[in-house]
């Protein structure tokens, strides 16, 4: 706590804060006489974020499929195309194109649970979702992996259009 607040030049009541909310997502671990560190995350630690992440995200898709105004469904299919523009413009791997791929991304799962109605589960759904994990996905796609990504954007958004809550 100390060198960070030193490094940041801050007292040491906020980096303990942030210290303890890091703590309670799981990312940092606190050791005896030793402080803090962050966590390493193992594969299975890995899998299982990406199942739940994949569990509560189909139950904001059904909901915003039921739930959406039709506004809500315009502005989902836009974060869809501008989200398909970012992956066109990303081939090549080149790092701010792929920064622009995460933001669209998280535009698109920010619009869809906006059209969910269901606060508890975008506050689960934010706290659930490792954003170093998806950006780090997202540099080490290839083209096959980006277009897949497209298409399955695509298909959601468009089973939410359409009212579809269990193809959604």
């Amino acid at each position: 706590e100390q060198r960070l607040a030193e490094d940041l030049q801050l007292s040491r009541t906020p980096v303990r804060e942030a210290l303890r909310m890091l703590q309670s997502e799981g990312l940092v671990a606190f050791e005896p006489n030793r402080g803090a560190r962050v966590r390493e995350l193992t594969r299975g630690h890995i899998a299982d974020l990406y199942e739940l992440r994949a569990r509560l995200e189909a139950m904001a898709a059904e909901l915003a499929a039921l739930r959406a105004t039709p506004s809500e469904r315009t502005e989902l299919v836009a974060a869809d195309h501008a989200f398909a523009a970012a992956v066109g413009a990303a081939s090549g791997g080149d790092l701010d194109a792929v920064r622009a791929v995460f933001h669209q991304n998280d535009v698109f799962h920010l619009t869809l649970l906006a059209a969910a109605h269901h606060e508890p589960l975008t506050q689960s759904l934010l706290r659930a979702v490792d954003h170093t994990l998806v950006f780090q996905a997202f540099r080490h796609y290839d083209d096959a992996g980006m277009d897949r990504s497209v298409v399955f954007h695509g298909l959601i958004a468009e089973e939410i259009r359409r009212g579809e809550g269990a193809r959604a």
